[in-house]
């Protein structure tokens, strides 16, 4: 849910987004969750977020990235109950002092999600303890 908000109009006819359009500037920190289980393009079994679309678009238009963290943990908690398996990124993302999380809806990648510049110097060693493989951080969203 924290990626970029498709363009389309004018403004994509120019080759990019008006920054408000994408959500705010943040940092993740992720890594892959059990066994590696690539992305299916072809399923499309998604849970319905159609409740929070509403809110996510007030929250990208505020630059509210609390909020916008908050929503992409709550359309992730809907793919995890959905799909499974169990995982520890919400207790991570209590633990480590994150905004919120995120998870790929039908793969093994999952991250935490940080205001820019507040990832914990522990995070990676936090990830690698809870069960979660190859570590990697990374900024995304508009600044």
């Amino acid at each position: 849910m924290l990626g970029p908000t498709p363009c389309s109009g004018p403004r994509a006819k120019g080759g990019s987004c008006a920054s408000s359009r994408r959500p705010p500037a943040c940092d993740i920190l992720g890594g892959f969750w059990g066994a590696p289980h690539r992305t299916d393009p072809g399923d499309e079994d998604f849970d319905d977020i159609s409740d929070l679309a509403e809110a996510w678009a007030g929250a990208v238009t505020l630059r509210d990235l609390p909020g916008c963290a908050t929503l992409a943990s709550a359309s992730a908690q809907r793919c995890t109950d959905r799909r499974g398996p169990p995982d520890p990124l919400p207790e991570l993302a209590r633990d480590l002092g994150a905004l919120g999380w995120l998870r790929a809806h039908t793969g093994s990648a999952r991250g935490l999600i940080f205001a820019p510049e507040t990832l914990p110097v522990n995070g990676p060693a936090a990830l690698a303890e809870a069960g979660l493989t190859d570590a990697l951080c990374f900024r995304t969203g508009a600044a």
